[in-house]
């Protein structure tokens, strides 16, 4: 009888303390984003959007002791082309689109099941434009990229399930004047261990 009190005593101690220490281990947060973003800056007729639909991916740590969360994420635009008219002479594509790579920093407030997490994004931007086609016989072709580094404040909101399913809100403000600006409506789905 003594050794199972002994035994259960120990699995008890045991199970406490490992339940303590995972409370003071950082929590590795890992997920995918996907949504939209709507250019700020007025686009001229004809011209490309670089934003539009996007997917990517976001990693970061969580600091339990102080609820900081440190990580970074890859985001990709894939842009929306203009309608152009139809002329009978000429074909020609135009496309556009956006890459941002950032270091993030925040604090997560936990409420119940949900999380809410400000944050305020650091990066680098890559605009590109491409454009093909041709007339009479001619062929056009180009690209042009303009890169930046860019500040990006958020708002993310996650519910705990069993895996992270939220919905986030970000401005994406590029230091380069040539570039546009957006902002972000995206849907993340992630896992925290």
């Amino acid at each position: 009888m003594r050794t199972l009190s002994l035994l259960f005593g120990g699995l008890a101690v045991l199970l406490l303390t490992s339940s303590a220490q995972a409370d003071t281990l950082p929590r590795l947060y890992v997920g995918i984003l996907g949504g939209i973003s709507a250019n700020t800056d007025d686009v001229p007729e004809g011209a490309p959007d670089p934003w539009g639909p996007a997917l990517g991916a976001r990693a970061g740590l969580t600091i339990p002791t102080t609820d900081i969360y440190v990580g970074g994420m890859v985001l990709y635009h894939f842009g929306i082309s203009p309608d152009l008219p139809d002329t009978g002479v000429a074909e020609i594509d135009i496309s556009g689109n956006t890459l941002l790579l950032s270091a993030e920093g925040g604090y997560e407030w936990k409420l119940g099941p949900l999380i809410l997490r400000p944050s305020l994004g650091l990066g680098f931007a890559d605009q590109s434009l491409s454009v093909s086609g041709g007339a009479a016989g001619f062929a056009v072709s180009g690209d042009t990229s303009e890169s930046s580094f860019y500040l990006s404040p958020g708002l993310n909101a996650m519910l705990s399930l069993f895996v992270l399913v939220g919905a986030e809100v970000r401005y994406n403000a590029l230091f380069n004047s040539n570039t546009a600006n957006s902002v972000s409506v995206l849907g993340t789905l992630g896992f925290s261990i």
